[in-house]
């Protein structure tokens, strides 16, 4: 399991949507991964993350979906 403190800077990503207002996975797994390439760990669902607009499925869905990707950086949710 990855310690939170080992990663010294963390990235609150925006959560993408398409036009249609769904979640745009295939974006947020390129932002994902972009931030694991840069070694940073990664915040989901946070203010940045529109966390707020979206219903509890919708977050629990994300979250499933982030954590799914077993990036190897530490993965937050805010």
């Amino acid at each position: 399991m990855l310690n939170a403190k080992d990663t010294a800077l963390y990235t609150a990503v925006v959560t993408p949507f398409t036009e249609s207002g769904t979640v745009n996975y295939a974006e947020l797994d390129s932002l994902l991964h972009e931030q694991a390439r840069a070694g940073n760990g990664i915040v989901v669902l946070g203010s940045t993350g529109e966390g707020m607009a979206l219903s509890e499925e919708e977050k629990i869905a994300l979250v499933k979906h982030a954590a799914g990707l077993n990036l190897a950086v530490p993965l937050l949710v805010g």
